[in-house]
């Protein structure tokens, strides 16, 4: 799948207030401002929007590697996020990356950060691929 397929998905991230900031092959960076119709825990960044942020960020990286004719499975592997701190912040960041292809499923990791690189939550995924890859499909990093 190609790297425009991602930036035209059409999946809307202005309900998060967020922005697709960079797509490479392997890697997605979105950004996202905190606004009042978000909803909030405790003052900050709820898990729904946490969640959705690196679950995109994952999943699009794997897609900026991905042959045409190759999908997502539906339902894929369930991510686990683990947070590292309280999420009180304006403006966080979500990072995904490809870390490992295989025939079957690409292994990605999404990190989310604050503006000054402090990590908040990690996550790591297993993407399931509707056809298993070969030799005469590469799609390396």
């Amino acid at each position: 799948m190609t790297i425009d397929l991602v930036r035209n998905s059409g999946v809307s991230l202005k309900d998060f207030g967020a922005v697709l900031e960079l797509v490479e092959k392997g890697k997605v960076v979105i950004i996202a401002c905190s606004h009042d119709a978000l909803p909030q825990y405790q003052e900050g960044w709820h898990d729904i929007i946490v969640h959705s942020l690196v679950d995109t960020a994952a999943q699009w990286a794997a897609l900026t590697i991905m042959p045409d004719g190759v999908e997502i499975l539906d339902p894929i592997a369930h991510p686990l996020v683990t947070y590292e701190t309280p999420m009180n912040m304006d403006k966080i960041i979500a990072t995904g990356r490809v870390i490992k292809i295989y025939a079957a499923k690409i292994d990605t990791e999404a990190t989310l950060t604050d503006e000054s690189g402090n990590v908040i939550a990690k996550m790591q995924m297993n993407v399931l691929l509707s056809t298993r890859l070969d030799e005469s499909e590469p799609c390396e990093l």
